[in-house]
């Protein structure tokens, strides 16, 4: 089965996935990242996120489901909290493990049937993050818009679209690393 983040919906978004790696050429480099989702035998017998075994293995099969990278996911969850569901940034604002923000995403929210409180618990935040996530992926505008609009809304990407923000570059090389020691 296969989980690229570079598919929506079984459409190609950027790059045409092959059986087991996807490459995507950036402006930069050209990276590579597993598109299978590891078995749960391997998701088992390997250490992945400190969050623990259950929510990796959770993780891996919602990625596949939803056909993106549990690699790109756990970059965002690591980069932005730490793997830490309790943590709230932005004073007061972002909450959780993807750092969702209340006020940008409370329709997403209620179409799930979440409030603000389960913002702090892994499963409901991951499963808005990706959300989001999965719709800026599905405007075609590239992977690395996509991070660059995650971590700061879209005027900001659209705003450094000339050449991948800090935040895309660093996701983007962590979820290579993270599938390279899976």
């Amino acid at each position: 089965m296969i989980c690229g983040m570079w598919l929506y919906n079984d459409k190609p978004v950027e790059a045409e996935p092959v059986k087991a790696m996807t490459e995507i050429q950036t402006e930069a480099v050209t990276i590579e990242i597993p598109t299978e989702a590891p078995t749960e035998t391997s998701v088992s017998s390997s250490i992945i996120s400190p969050i623990g075994e259950e929510f990796d293995q959770w993780l891996y099969q919602y990625c596949s489901d939803k056909e993106i990278s549990p690699y790109l996911v756990l970059a965002i969850i690591e980069y932005e909290s730490d793997y830490d569901a309790l943590v709230i940034g932005d004073q007061g604002k972002s909450y959780g493990l993807m750092q969702i923000q209340i006020r940008f995403h409370a329709d997403r929210m209620a179409k799930y049937g979440y409030t603000a409180s389960d913002m702090l618990q892994p499963i409901p935040n991951v499963i808005v993050g990706v959300d989001y996530l999965l719709e800026l992926i599905s405007k075609g505008n590239g992977i690395e818009w996509a991070l660059s609009a995650f971590n700061g809304g879209e005027r900001y990407a659209w705003n450094n679209a000339d050449s991948p923000t800090r935040y895309a570059t660093e996701i983007i090389a962590r979820a290579q690393e993270l599938a390279f020691y899976d």
